[in-house]
């Protein structure tokens, strides 16, 4: 089937998009002329004042040191907020500047690969919310793809999933991954337990500096005090650990063999893999994308991160056949959760929620009260129970009386609840 897979990983200083064909075996890193080729840009853009041409890139920068036009950057923080831009009479939303630069993204995709339609696309971001999502599915749509063509995940989850597509002594033990880009350092953590069936992948993920600036890392002084902070943290974090393999990612660290001083490459190099990757998350975004499309998956596991549910939520029916319901699968993306069921009560004055954060173990019983809705002998109450998570450790319940045909007539009674996981 023709149509090309693309992620794209969308921060607020760079984006990096690759992509795969239907013929391609691997994926491949986007150049952009506008980045004299680079497979890095800044999520930037440029307008010249009283034209209406956006530019991306150097000729952004260019236009904006002559004084002709300005630079507008920040776009993923600009889309969390609703943060709108005016440009001479014009204003232009943060959702208006988002879709031309994925547009972008999207055209020097075509160019490329060769070919301008699209199966899936995979959006990998620092951190998931429902409003981001949404936003960014709006702006896919006005680029003419559907929801169903579009899916928004963590880095986390990009992560993981690069290094699961790779080969299997990659991840046979710990893999960890630190990305050093704008002013933030993350450490990334990744291990499989087998002890049972599925398997289950469990991946954490720490923010370890946020004011620690990667311009400039050519310089001799500050190499040398990256290399002390980084090899620091790396004595911390790998202390004692059995550790498959090491991944370099972010600006930062791209030319990490290059520095004078290697005290941090000497730490994690020792007795272990190390790769310099600058595509974790693009690549793994089209992983995703790829295994999405597939008759069925090549990664049959239960897999804890962030943007993953760590417990499954259930209620006991009293059938033999089916003695109890899952509402939410542990290991399922929290904003993809959203279960309706109908079930009659033994006892109309409450519902009793389970909660397991693994097979077989109960973490607690949530008890939710039904007192407004009408009494009725046992067995003669219908319900309507919806669930949905409005973040990673809460779902919100919704428990709508159905009443018992014409006997007990429903009466729209509705009683709404929270459940915490941890």
């Amino acid at each position: 089937m023709e149509g090309l897979i693309l992620g794209i990983d969308l921060c607020d200083d760079y984006c990096k998009v690759s992509g795969i064909r239907p013929t391609d075996l691997e994926p491949k890193d986007i150049g952009f002329p506008q980045a004299d080729g680079r497979t890095m840009i800044q999520t930037t853009l440029g307008k010249k004042r009283d034209v209406n041409e956006w530019l991306m890139g150097r000729e952004a920068y260019e236009t904006a040191l002559m004084g002709d036009g300005v630079i507008i950057d920040k776009l993923l923080s600009r889309l969390e907020t609703g943060q709108q831009v005016q440009i001479g009479q014009m204003v232009y939303s943060a959702k208006e500047m988002m879709t031309v630069f994925l547009g972008r993204m999207l055209e020097a995709a075509y160019r490329e690969l060769g070919q301008n339609t699209v199966r899936k696309l995979v959006i990998s971001i620092r951190r998931v919310t429902v409003d981001v999502m949404e936003a960014l599915f709006a702006c896919a749509k006005e680029l003419g793809l559907e929801r169903s063509q579009v899916r928004v995940i963590s880095h986390t989850e990009a992560f993981l999933y690069y290094v699961l597509s790779q080969k299997k002594d990659y991840w046979a033990n710990e893999s960890i991954l630190f990305d050093w880009s704008g002013n933030e350092l993350h450490y990334y953590e990744m291990n499989v337990a087998r002890g049972g069936r599925p398997h289950v992948v469990h991946v954490t993920h720490k923010v370890l500096e946020t004011d620690f600036s990667c311009e400039n890392v050519n310089e001799e002084r500050r190499q040398k005090v990256a290399d002390n902070l980084l090899c620091a943290h790396a004595e911390r974090l790998m202390n004692r650990k059995i550790i498959s393999s090491v991944l370099l990612s972010g600006k930062g660290l791209e030319n990490c063999q290059s520095w004078g001083s290697k005290a941090f490459l000497q730490k994690v190099c020792t007795r272990r893999r190390v790769y310099v990757e600058a595509s974790v998350f693009s690549r793994g975004g089209v992983v995703i994308g790829a295994d999405d499309l597939a008759r069925t998956t090549a990664f049959p596991y239960t897999i804890i991160c962030e943007g993953r549910i760590q417990a499954s939520i259930k209620i006991e029916t009293g059938r033999r056949t089916e003695p109890e319901v899952t509402l939410a699968h542990k290991g399922s993306c929290w904003y993809d959760v959203y279960s309706v069921n109908d079930f009659i009560l033994d006892e109309s004055d409450s519902i009793e929620i389970k909660v397991e954060l693994s097979k077989g173990k109960l973490s607690r019983s949530v008890n939710i009260p039904l007192d407004n809705f009408p009494k009725r002998p046992p067995r003669t109450t219908r319900v309507r129970i919806i669930l949905k998570f409005v973040s990673e450790n809460e779902a919100a319940i919704q428990i709508i009386d159905q009443g018992f045909g014409d006997l007990f007539p429903a009466t729209g009674a509705v009683k709404r609840s929270k459940i915490m996981l941890q």
